[in-house]
């Protein structure tokens, strides 16, 4: 089992967009194969998702999780960390 791992990824396209797409929540699903649904639990006052539950499968294995997210550094980094779930420990990650 791997207790931890990284991955770096350089997307060419511009900051707004990113961002865009990074919060969108909602259509995950479409893009993130793995990800089978979604669910926006709570929003900030400014109408951004910061508690958002996934359901996933991958390898034969659902699972479910939900990540809180941080706009501190919005919009040039996006940082989330696993409040709950079922099968991982720990999820803490960023868009930078």
């Amino acid at each position: 089992m791997v207790d931890s791992g990284s991955e770096s990824v350089v997307v060419m396209a511009g900051l707004d967009a990113c961002f865009s797409v990074a919060t969108d929540f909602e259509n995950y699903p479409e893009w993130a194969h793995d990800v089978k649904q979604t669910t926006v639990l709570t929003r900030d006052a400014s109408g951004r998702p910061t508690v958002v539950e996934f359901r996933a499968s991958a390898l034969g294995r659902s699972t479910h999780y939900t990540l809180e997210y941080d706009y501190a550094q919005a919009p040039n980094k996006l940082s989330w960390h696993m409040s709950d779930g079922d099968i991982m420990r720990s999820i803490i990650g960023s868009y930078a």
